[in-house]
């Protein structure tokens, strides 16, 4: 199987980072073409025949780059880091808990009362629950993302999680793996 489009779109507006496995480069996605032509690439100035889909993308200093999308590995979290605390923006936090909390309408403040239970059946099937209120909960199940509601998608593309599937696929590579920078 071969990467897709509709596998990086949804992540493109939350900076998912890359690898280009043949460099060992990370950058992160700054846009996509679809041509079948003339493209500039890296500079004004520079042409060269394109026929594919591309993606544009940011290495470190801010230079930008271009590659077919099959020499592009995306960095995802597993999903069974949503029972692991995470950082993002210098916030660290446990990401089921807060789609718990969302989910209930709970303020994480107001939370320090309640405990949370997290069961994983297997690293695909997730529930957390608050431990006196066992019917406020939430589950999630690779083999159901296409029934959940939108707004954890959302929330699952901004934090980078494979929501497709795609480190199993070969497509994507898992963020907890050492990687070269």
């Amino acid at each position: 199987m071969k990467p897709e489009l509709k596998y990086i779109i949804p992540y493109l507006e939350h900076e998912v980072k890359i690898i280009i496995p043949h460099t060992a480069m990370i950058c992160t996605v700054s846009g996509v073409s679809v041509t079948d032509g003339t493209l500039e690439i890296d500079y004004p100035r520079k042409k060269r025949h394109c026929s594919g889909e591309i993606l544009s993308f940011k290495d470190n200093q801010e230079r930008g780059h271009s590659s077919y999308i099959e020499n592009c590995k995306m960095i995802l979290r597993p999903l069974s880091d949503l029972t692991k605390e995470i950082e993002i923006d210098g916030e660290k936090f446990v990401p089921i808990e807060v789609l718990l909390d969302k989910r209930h309408g709970v303020d994480r403040s107001e939370r320090e009362y309640r405990d949370i239970v997290i069961e994983v059946d297997n690293p695909s099937q997730l529930r957390a629950c608050y431990k006196l209120m066992a019917s406020k909960d939430i589950s999630i199940y690779k083999s159901c993302m296409d029934n959940m509601d939108y707004w954890i998608i959302q929330r699952l593309f901004e934090w980078h999680f494979d929501v497709f599937g795609l480190i199993e696929q070969g497509l994507a590579i898992d963020t907890n793996k050492q990687l070269c920078k």
